[in-house]
C-alpha cells in the first residue's frame, strides 16, 4: 500500500515490475495492458454489473446465436 503525497513520484510501474502476479478488476483495460507490458501473469475478476434492457437483449441474442440455447431459423448467421 502507498499513501500518495504531494510532489512525491507515483511507485505504480515499480510495483507491476516487483509482482509475480496481478490480479486487475474487468473495469480497467488500461491496468491489464500495464500488467502485461511489465511481464507479469494477469487474471482479470469479472466485477457484477447492473444489465441494462440492452445488455440483456445482446446476452439473449448471443446465447442463441453461438448454441447456449435453442436458436429460432430467424436468427441463425446466414452467408
Amino acid at each position: 500500500m502507498h499513501l500518495w503525497r504531494k510532489g512525491e513520484d507515483n511507485p505504480y510501474r515499480q510495483f507491476l515490475a516487483l509482482a509475480d502476479d496481478v490480479v486487475v478488476t474487468s473495469d480497467s483495460v488500461s491496468m491489464v495492458a500495464d500488467a502485461l507490458a511489465a511481464g507479469n501473469r494477469v487474471a482479470v475478476y469479472r466485477l457484477p454489473r447492473s444489465a441494462t434492457l440492452k445488455d440483456a437483449l445482446v446476452e439473449w441474442l448471443f446465447a442463441r446465436v453461438w448454441g447456449e440455447a435453442p436458436c429460432p431459423l430467424w436468427l441463425r448467421p446466414a452467408k
